[in-house]
Parts: C-alpha cells; sequence; structure tokens
C-alpha cells in the first residue's frame, strides 16, 4: 500500500467542487505540495530491492504536511 500525502497532480484540475477548492487553498497544502515525480522515485526504489525484502507499506508526504 502506497498513502501520498500533497503532491501535485492532475487531480487539482479536475476538481469543481468549490468548497473543495477552497478548502485546500486555505489549509495550505497547495503551497507545501511536493512533485508527483517524489512518488514515481519511490516506487521505484521500492522496486528495485533485492530478493527477500519487503516493503508492504509506504507513508510519503512532504515533511511540512501534518500527520
Amino acid at each position: 500500500m502506497i498513502y501520498p500525502g500533497a503532491f501535485k497532480t492532475e487531480l487539482g484540475f479536475s476538481i469543481k467542487d468549490t468548497s473543495i477548492l477552497e478548502k485546500l487553498k486555505t489549509t495550505g497544502m497547495a503551497q507545501i505540495a511536493q512533485p508527483a515525480e517524489r512518488v514515481a522515485e519511490t516506487i521505484v526504489f521500492a522496486l528495485q530491492q533485492e530478493k527477500g525484502v519487503a516493503l508492504n507499506e509506504i507513508v510519503i508526504r512532504p515533511t511540512a504536511q501534518p500527520l
């Protein structure tokens, strides 16, 4: 399982609900969101582990994002 935090993706452009858009602006998540490539790099890292290593869960988020 991969649990991503705030990352810049195309999803933000598809949100039409103005209340959700406003909440995103007021929480500051848009300002701390990291490039989506960081998630991709983390997945590549997980897949490149030696045989016998299992990564069952990955939580990846900007350090400025509260848990």
